[in-house]
């Protein structure tokens, strides 16, 4: 995946049912190993040539890849980050309903349905 930051969110595993720390690796605005959580801002630092993609405004969801579970190694076929107005706002399963090319590294969205997407990607407690 080259160059990639990271989006850790709580969330419950769907095979184990376990609440693990969920670690979505992505490419959209600079990355740089850095990490980043929900309410956090996209890192758009240093030199636009290095950037990933460019600054969109209002909802946007972004390629990404979940790693592996630590406790049962489930993982998503393909995973997207939700963003809105640069800040992030939640992560889960793609399940085939957005389309990324090659350099697509976000794409802008009207709306998502507001159930699958609080099941999804809803931070967990215990």
């Amino acid at each position: 995946m080259g160059t990639f930051d990271i989006l850790v969110i709580p969330q419950r595993c769907e095979q184990c049912r376990n609440i693990v720390e969920n670690r979505y690796q992505f490419k959209y605005g600079t990355p740089w190993q850095k990490e980043f959580s929900l309410g956090d801002d996209v890192n758009w630092e240093g030199n636009p040539i290095r950037w990933n993609g460019r600054p969109i405004p209002g909802l946007i969801v972004a390629d990404a890849e979940i790693e592996p579970y630590p406790d049962c190694k489930f993982e998503y076929e393909s995973s997207v980050i939700y963003i809105d107005n640069g800040k992030f706002i939640g992560a889960g399963r793609n399940s085939g309903r957005f389309q990324f090319g090659q350099d697509d590294y976000a794409l802008p969205i009207e709306s998502y349905r507001p159930l699958q997407f609080e099941e999804a990607t809803q931070g967990v407690s215990e």
